[in-house]
């Protein structure tokens, strides 16, 4: 590794440790604005449905570390996961990346992107045309094509490839850019959306285990007018990172931490919100089994008018992951796993505090030709013995084309 390399790496990282707390669950910020494509508020009110049961839904039925290094390294891939958060609700996280070479120089890039929980709603559908100008350098163009015109998309970004391992990208995305001119309603934008994000991206070559990515993603703030009348002022801000570093005898530590930041004002309220979600993994063997302690932190800020609702979690993990067991298909690994949650919800004139104990259950398949499934059964230890020790489940799949 260069020292230049080294050192702005570094910097992204002490960046994401320390920016005021600010993301939710990684999605990629290149190709959109959260302006834009906001849906259900952010899940800025102060009701949200957040809980102390909310956060061990979000943990257990997040994608794993390894997933994320996996997509980062796969041309065409595709992954989900889908588990029960309520009785009327999934949380839903799907992706597919298709990336092809046209000619020597020129590549098509698509990508299909969905994340759906209590607090994001989002389909984004981005087309991208990169250009590589030499070995180290390239350009793409970008949009995101939609029935209503006003809708589009258009973005620009440059590449900077100083290494097999290393990537650098700068993008700049204006969203809903004909809006003003094309729109079938009389909604526009004083102040259009426009997008800057900054990422770093590090895939070791001795390991195909080990990588880093690193984002920091700005909006400036935008204006929503009706008939020439302020609706809506709207800002975002985010910052994230996520790495894996493999060491000897099995043994291994990763890390998500991911900040947003997110401001909407109109006649009813000023409304804000921060989050912080910070996630630390270790690995290591014990006997003929994996052994996976992990902490989470979760912090949530939420301001409507005059009314404004803190929650803070802390959650201890641990999974314990069996011998793999050879199949006519392939292999099943099955995995236990606990996660205690330590819940905090602090309003203005009233606060509420929980402990909540869940055991979990993973059956991990790996098929022989290609492909991954995982399916996840949680049960509720506070409850344990009744008819609600049941909390659901989720089933999660991955395939590389």
């Amino acid at each position: 590794m260069k020292l230049s390399q080294f050192h702005l790496s570094t910097l992204f990282f002490v960046a994401s440790l320390f920016v005021t707390p600010t993301t939710s669950q990684a999605f990629i910020s290149d190709h959109h604005t959260f302006t834009a494509t906001q849906s259900r508020d952010w899940g800025l009110n102060t009701n949200s449905r957040w809980d102390a049961e909310a956060s061990s839904d979000f943990i257990t039925y997040q994608r794993p570390i390894a997933w994320e290094n996996k997509w980062l390294r796969s041309q065409k891939t595709f992954d989900l996961s889908v588990g029960s958060i309520s009785s009327k609700q999934f949380l839903n996280y799907q992706r597919l990346k298709l990336n092809q070479a046209l000619s020597e120089k020129l590549e098509f890039r698509f990508l299909y992107l969905v994340e759906g929980d209590f607090e994001q709603d989002r389909r984004h559908m981005p087309l991208e045309l990169k250009y590589n100008l030499n070995s180290n350098i390239a350009v793409s163009i970008f949009g995101s094509p939609a029935l209503n015109k006003s809708e589009d998309d258009l973005g620009l970004s440059l590449y900077l490839t100083p290494s097999e391992e290393w990537e650098y990208r700068a993008s700049l995305v204006w969203a809903d850019y004909d809006r003003n001119k094309r729109n079938l309603s009389t909604e526009e934008w004083s102040k259009a959306p426009l997008g800057a994000t900054l990422s770093v991206q590090y895939l070791s070559t001795e390991t195909t285990d080990d990588f880093f990515k690193a984002e920091a993603h700005w909006e400036r703030p935008s204006q929503k007018t009706n008939l020439s009348a302020v609706t809506e002022d709207l800002a975002y801000e985010s910052v994230s990172m996520m790495g894996w570093k493999t060491r000897t005898n099995g043994r291994g530590f990763g890390a998500r931490a991911l900040y947003d930041r997110a401001f909407a004002s109109n006649q009813a309220a000023n409304r804000s919100r921060k989050r912080s979600l910070n996630q630390i993994e270790y690995a290591f063997i014990m006997g003929p089994h994996v052994v996976r302690p992990g902490l989470y932190f979760f912090y949530r800020e939420n301001r409507s008018g005059s009314d404004q609702v803190i929650t803070k979690e802390i959650l201890p993990t641990v999974w314990m992951q069996f011998l793999p067991k050879g199949r006519s298909w392939g292999a099943g690994t099955p995995s236990l796993g606990y996660d205690a949650t330590v819940f905090q919800e602090k309003h203005q004139a009233s606060s509420d505090r929980n402990l909540e104990h869940r055991l979990n259950l993973k059956y991990d398949m790996r098929f022989n030709k290609s492909g991954e499934l995982a399916l996840l059964f949680t049960f509720d230890l506070d409850r344990f013995g009744s008819g609600e020790t049941w909390e659901g489940g989720a089933g999660q799949f991955r395939l590389d084309f």
